[in-house]
């Protein structure tokens, strides 16, 4: 499903990460960062699940709220996109797509389609 993402909004990487103990755990991902665990506090999930950002941001080093964070300013990271969610145990999750260029292309179909996967990832990680 991931590399599906990756593809269908031409991506660099797409992930699906779980938010516990005051990290953001990668768990799946195409593209690269599988297995990293970071601060939350150092990441993007973190201003997308406070509501600092929306959904979508199409050029991250152009965001005041983003421009300074590690993943920008030293992992290349220039558009984001994503989607935060429970499971049905309650897990915080978010799947992201993450390219390595502005896109001023991305907007509100693109969240839908990810939102779409999303309910779809929801049983496999009810397993």
């Amino acid at each position: 499903m991931l590399a599906v993402a990756r593809r269908e909004l031409g991506a660099d990487a797409a992930l699906l990460s779980e938010v516990r103990d005051g990290r953001e755990h990668v768990r799946w991902a195409v593209g690269g960062y599988e297995g990293i665990v970071a601060p939350l506090r150092d990441t993007i999930c973190e201003r997308l699940l406070e509501g600092r950002i929306g959904s979508v941001v199409t050029d991250t080093a152009a965001h005041p709220a983003l421009r300074e964070l590690p993943a920008v300013r030293e992992g290349g990271i220039r558009a984001y996109i994503g989607v935060p969610f429970r499971a049905s145990d309650a897990r915080a999750y978010v799947l992201c797509c993450l390219a390595r260029e502005a896109r001023p292309d991305l907007g509100d179909r693109e969240v839908r389609f990810l939102q779409g996967m999303v309910e779809s990832l929801r049983p496999l990680l009810a397993r």
